[in-house]
């Protein structure tokens, strides 16, 4: 075969068979904190490969302010960036201060208080965005190619699925004890079995 006649194959082959490699529309629900700081990274990867990325994020979030050049669609929540934020440094107190004197029923008891509080406000955000008919709708008309969300986050799937942990469970989504470092403390036993 004469080299005629491979840049011809090699024409063909580009032109009938191969699909060309398009953009994708990239519909991001992050969670916060340090999560926010690991996921951007990618994010702004994608960007520079010309996907559209857009975040879905709450009105009381501590860390979409400043996006940058992502789009955001944002859901509005009953409950403040303020009260979000004491959640945040009262779960740090709980872990790095107070446990070091509780008891492990004084423990115990914070950390179902803090789980408690931190259950309604995810509560709050799932239906910030699930039961705002305004949002979904602007959501379904973007026509997202793919959902990027944290795992640990419990709402994330329940936007293109019909449950939280069935994706997990069934091997779809990595749990996250697989790839995030538990810190050994007296905690370990209550995250294993959360």
């Amino acid at each position: 075969m004469g080299p005629a006649v491979r840049i011809l194959s090699l024409l063909f082959l580009q032109l009938f068979v191969l699909k060309p490699t398009l953009a994708g529309n990239v519909l991001v629900w992050p969670t916060e904190h340090s999560h926010w700081l690991n996921m951007k990274v990618i994010l702004e990867a994608l960007e520079g490969r010309g996907h559209s990325v857009t975040l879905l994020h709450s009105s009381s979030s501590p860390h979409f302010n400043d996006t940058g050049r992502f789009k955001t669609e944002i859901f509005e929540v009953s409950f403040s960036f303020e009260s979000s934020l004491k959640l945040l440094h009262d779960g740090l107190n709980i872990f790095l201060i107070e446990s070091q004197s509780l008891s492990s029923l004084q423990f115990i008891l914070k950390i179902r208080e803090f789980i408690t509080k931190t259950a309604e406000l995810n509560k709050q955000m799932c239906d910030g965005v699930l039961r705002n008919e305004e949002v979904l709708k602007r959501l379904r008309q973007s026509h997202f190619d793919v959902l990027l969300s944290d795992p640990i986050f419990p709402c994330g799937e329940l936007v293109v699925s019909f449950g939280n942990c069935m994706e997990r469970q069934c091997g779809q989504l990595p749990a996250p004890p697989s790839f995030v470092p538990i810190v050994c403390t007296q905690t370990l036993w209550i995250f294993r079995c959360a």
